[in-house]
């Protein structure tokens, strides 16, 4: 590869990188603007970087975009910490390569596929149940109802 080559490739991995950390940004909260994709990255990218900058600070990310339903099934973010380590969504905090689909929207719900690839090069697809909050602080924003394996 010549030197214009691998400039280009440097810059996009660069690039790159820099997408991911502001996606992860610890400060990210549901806001109206998000589309379901948007929403769907900010937390993959928060869990595959989950303890950066302090530890689990990608995990709580993720935790904030979880709709009020999902609250009411996997609890307080003590009991959310837990599920998220667990082994069946390890994939998401050791992910080496992340794929996103399109989002599909009917009305005021969509989905999101992802494929990760972890360290040891295993493959695992989840996709992400979302809707769109029509009341109270959420209100107007795509949150996460649930996230399960696909095959």
């Amino acid at each position: 590869m010549d030197t214009v080559g691998r400039f280009l490739v440097l810059a996009l991995l660069v690039a790159e990188f820099a997408c991911r950390r502001q996606l992860a940004d610890t400060s990210r909260r549901p806001a109206p603007e998000l589309s379901p994709l948007d929403v769907v990255k900010i937390q993959v990218y928060a869990l595959q970087q989950h303890n950066e900058p302090t530890p689990n600070a990608g995990i709580w990310t993720a935790f904030q975009f979880a709709s009020p339903a999902n609250r009411q099934v996997t609890g307080p973010y003590g009991h959310f910490l837990q599920l998220i380590k667990s082994p069946g969504n390890r994939p998401f905090l050791h992910a080496r390569s992340v794929h996103f689909s399109n989002e599909r929207r009917d009305g005021t719900s969509a989905e999101v596929t992802v494929d990760l690839e972890d360290q040891e090069r295993l493959r695992s697809r989840f996709t992400f149940s979302l809707s769109m909050q029509r009341a109270g602080p959420f209100k107007d924003c795509w949150m996460t109802d649930g996230v399960h394996p696909s095959f």
